[in-house]
């Protein structure tokens, strides 16, 4: 389903960025984080290299958060691996969330929500997006990507 893709999609992305603004400081990732988002980004870069290329060259924040979301969601669709890997991936969210991932859902959030010409469906799951990231009382299970607001 496309709003479960989305989602999935901007929190794998928001995952990755999250991770390199972190290590670029210094923190420690736990391993099983770093495992994963590695594995993803494997599988992802057989699908779409250069948007692998894009997320490991390019700064976090200038890096096109739209499209970026896009490639990784039609790739969740199209790419059993990737699919696979990025479940793998939000298992480990779940468990140990980032401490930055709030706010790298939040980033881009705004920036799905900015693009005006989006159905009502789309509008409503980037506002879900952004109002978990903020914190306004939101749930999010991504195990079985539903999300409780």
């Amino acid at each position: 389903m496309i709003i479960e893709t989305l989602t999935v999609a901007a929190t794998a992305v928001a995952t990755i960025l999250g991770e390199k603004i972190l290590e670029k400081a210094g923190d420690r990732i736990g391993d099983a984080i770093s495992d994963k988002t590695a594995a993803f980004l494997r599988t992802l870069n057989q699908a779409s290299p250069e948007t692998v290329k894009a997320i490991e060259e390019e700064p976090a924040e200038s890096l096109d958060y739209i499209q970026v979301v896009s490639v990784v969601s039609d790739a969740i669709k199209t790419s059993p691996e990737v699919a696979q890997t990025t479940e793998e991936l939000m298992k480990v969210i779940e468990e140990e969330p980032l401490p930055n991932l709030a706010e790298w859902l939040d980033k881009i959030g705004k920036a799905l929500e900015s693009q005006s010409s989006q159905s009502d469906i789309y509008k409503n799951e980037v506002e879900k997006i952004i109002n978990f990231a903020q914190g306004k009382g939101a749930s999010i299970h991504i195990g079985s990507q539903t999300i409780n607001i």
